[in-house]
């Protein structure tokens, strides 16, 4: 059941929550558990350890100076999500359009400039491997980062194939999303110089 896309409710679902739910529990060093019986319901248990501030949070400093605006398109299908994200950005002073999913992202993507795409990788009809192909196929000087709130690791080599720059990793924090704008913007001078 937290296979990604494996779902009991037909088309109408997408097979990701739990998933989802079980990438964020295990990236904070969690468990979750389940226990169900026919007809009396089932159980969740999520085990959080208490963690204290790890050395490289203590570390990191708060992102300072301004820094070029950027035109963000932002493709998230879940809205809380997409709405946390939008403000964080504007908030930084850089422009966002956002998109619900990634056929309407790339829509969106045709008809305006951006400087950075940042897409959800599990979204339903078009994955965010998908969203950053075709992308690259328009413009492959716009620097893709991609969210996820799956356990995944992959090499400079797997981003490239994958056509991908960046990785968001959730449950995220607004200094690592400010920071990663910056590499973002660094990347999309790079690639316009090369």
């Amino acid at each position: 059941m937290f296979d990604p896309f494996f779902t009991s409710k037909g088309v109408q679902s997408t097979g990701l929550g739990l998933s989802v739910s079980y990438g964020i529990i295990n990236r904070h060093q969690g468990t979750i558990g389940v226990g169900s019986a026919e007809r009396q319901g089932t159980t969740f248990t999520i085990k959080l350890p208490i963690v204290e501030k790890s050395e490289e949070d203590a570390q990191q400093k708060p992102f300072a100076g301004k820094q070029e605006k950027a035109r963000i398109l932002l493709i998230e299908d879940e809205e809380e999500v997409r709405n946390v994200l939008s403000t964080i950005l504007m908030n930084a002073g850089h422009e966002v359009d956002a998109a619900s999913d990634g056929s309407q992202g790339i829509e969106m993507f045709g008809k305006k400039e951006f400087d950075l795409v940042f897409t959800d990788l599990g979204m339903p009809g078009m994955s965010g491997w998908q969203v950053a192909e075709k992308v690259k196929n328009i413009n492959g000087r716009i620097p893709v980062a991609i969210i996820t709130g799956w356990n995944i690791e992959i090499n400079e080599s797997e981003m490239k194939d994958k056509r991908v720059d960046l990785i968001i990793h959730k449950p995220f924090e607004i200094n690592r999303i400010i920071r990663l704008v910056k590499e973002g913007m660094i990347l999309r001078d790079s690639f316009k110089a090369a």
